[in-house]
């Protein structure tokens, strides 16, 4: 009797390694890699050389936390990139399925000297990690600022030069496009970009989805200064996506609803071409009526809205026409149905005549002032009957 207690904590030990076994859940996350930081001597944190964004604020702070490079001495120098990351990312166990990793390369680290960084405030890590930080003193913000700006030093590779020339080319930011470069020898992609190394010439049409450059680098002109087997030159293609925010349905929209601020959000996208991005205003939508049925989470596409129809076609509408003190409403068939501004014809049935106006509420159509025949029709005693109506108004 006395060994089940012992079973069921056994049991409970083994079902809690299992589960520190497990790697953490994926979430929604984009990591951003900056060209370059400057960072205190000692461990080196993800969030001190990219940005992180991240709708699980748990997987937020572990990606905030996550050391990428162990402890570095005063004044050092490492380039970290996304095989470090990545590499990170498994001995934490967190899946890099749902991870996007995007921006610079690789980052060029800087350490920073101890007896610049003495006076800096208590780092807000965990006790383990308070070798690292984020903020910079002003002195040495200053100093760097004032430097001559140094392309080696700054991390510029072939790949960022690259991704500049798209973003100038296209009028784009850079941190609105995410490009996947490829080419032959990958390595040519993380050369460094100091002066005019490269001469880039565009082989394809620049503009989203795939493009091609070739590339030419220029500092092995001279045999000797040219490797073996290399020579000079190759062809990179990209992948360019535009980081955007659209509308979607946050529920599903049926024909004939009157979309309300809560049946639609923003949603970040990427996209290979502008047609894809769809619309970006809540207040295009807002207040229009649903057109063709959307799901949860689908595109809010400009054919799927339409105005809210006042009128309809084929049921009888107020026909209304002012001159002067004297306006005159007459029952009259829409010939068309419309949204309020639109401009229908309506027709009396008494006599069959038709005139024109434009919607200005709900079963009410108002002839326009420029509408001088329209108007002397309504005046004329065949087309006023017994169910016209006039009134006057005064001034």
């Amino acid at each position: 009797m006395k060994t089940r207690p012992y079973n069921i904590r056994i049991a409970i030990l083994l079902l809690a390694g299992l589960s520190l076994g497990q790697p953490a859940p994926a979430g929604e996350a984009e990591i951003r890699i900056r060209p370059a930081a400057a960072v205190r001597p000692g461990a080196v944190c993800l969030q001190e050389i990219a940005d992180i964004q991240c709708e699980n604020q748990e997987l937020q702070d572990r990606l905030a936390n996550l050391i990428i490079a162990g402890q570095q001495p005063d004044g050092g120098e490492l380039v970290l990139g996304t095989l470090e990351i990545t590499a990170a990312l498994a001995q934490a166990q967190i899946h890099p399925a749902g991870i996007d990793i995007y921006g610079a390369s690789q980052c060029r680290v800087k350490t920073n000297c101890a007896e610049q960084t003495a006076d800096l405030p208590p780092s807000p890590l965990t006790p383990q990690k308070e070798s690292a930080v984020l903020s910079i003193p002003e002195s040495i913000l200053s100093e760097l600022s004032s430097q001559e700006p140094n392309d080696d030093i700054a991390g510029i590779t072939l790949s960022d030069q690259l991704t500049d020339t798209v973003a100038q080319m296209m009028d784009l930011d850079t941190a609105s496009l995410k490009i996947e470069w490829q080419c032959k020898d990958p390595s040519w992609l993380q050369q460094p970009a100091a002066g005019d190394r490269f001469k880039i010439v565009p082989l394809s049409p620049i503009r989203l989805g795939q493009v091609q450059f070739a590339v030419t680098d220029l500092s092995l002109r001279e045999p000797e200064n040219r490797r073996q087997g290399d020579p000079g030159r190759c062809k990179v293609s990209g992948k360019v996506e535009f980081l955007c925010e659209s509308v979607v349905a946050a529920q599903a929209l049926r024909p004939g609803q009157v979309i309300t601020p809560e049946m639609v959000k923003r949603m970040p996208r990427r996209v290979t071409s502008f047609r894809e991005v769809g619309i970006t205003d809540l207040d295009y939508v807002v207040g229009q009526e649903v057109a063709r049925a959307a799901g949860e989470n689908e595109l809010v596409l400009p054919g799927m809205i339409r105005k809210v129809q006042l009128v309809k076609r084929n049921e009888y509408v107020d026909v209304i026409a002012k001159v002067g003190q004297v306006e005159i409403r007459q029952r009259c068939k829409a010939l068309a149905g419309g949204a309020y501004g639109d401009v229908i014809l309506a027709r009396d049935e008494n006599n069959k005549r038709t005139v024109q106006g434009r919607i200005t509420a709900a079963r009410q159509v108002t002839v326009m002032e420029e509408s001088v025949p329209e108007k002397e029709v309504l005046l004329s005693k065949d087309f006023i009957s017994s169910a016209s109506e006039k009134r006057y108004q005064e001034n």
